[in-house]
């Protein structure tokens, strides 16, 4: 957790946030990785990191980690899974949805061949993923959608919190 001392960032917070990304990294990276990151991205709407990861793990650990798995599941057993974490009925729909998305669209297999080759499409990718409409990915907004891709190991997508940036 970043610790202020005034406006300029430590280097210990530095090293705690190079800890936190490859720490995420999706090793190796493969469409089910990505999968389960796009998960774990979509859940930290709102949420505390611990709470995220808890959730997160538990799911997993569910054998609900596939899309096909998820887009099958009824509600009632992922509820049963992440019903407590803020937005919970949101996050359900936006986590069932997604499984939906991503089987089938391409736009996870553009990211995968671009992140295993260049990484020279990453802002538009990014800008794909978190578009707001049928193309895009569900529950992911900007902050989400750059989450996934630092996940898939971009590192120059940032993840910000837009709703933060209107108090600073």
């Amino acid at each position: 957790m970043a610790r202020y001392r005034g406006w300029e960032p430590s280097e210990a917070d530095f090293d705690e946030a190079r800890e936190f990304f490859e720490a995420h990294l999706v090793d190796p990276l493969s469409l089910m990785g990505m999968f389960r990151a796009a998960v774990y991205s979509v859940l930290t709407a709102r949420e505390r990191t611990t709470t995220v990861e808890i959730t997160h793990s538990k799911l997993m650990d569910s054998d609900l980690v596939t899309p096909r798995k998820i887009a099958a599941a009824k509600k009632e057993d992922v509820e049963k899974i992440i019903g407590y974490v803020t937005l919970s009925r949101q996050k359900i729909e936006k986590v069932h949805r997604l499984a939906e998305w991503w089987q089938d669209s391409d736009v996870p297999t553009s990211i995968l061949r671009d992140a295993l080759d260049t990484r020279e499409l990453e802002f538009r990718l990014r800008d794909e993923l978190g578009k707001r409409s049928p193309y895009g990915a569900p529950g992911m907004a900007h902050k989400c959608a750059s989450l996934f891709m630092n996940m898939c190991g971009y590192e120059r997508v940032v993840s910000v919190d837009l709703w933060a940036l209107r108090y600073l």
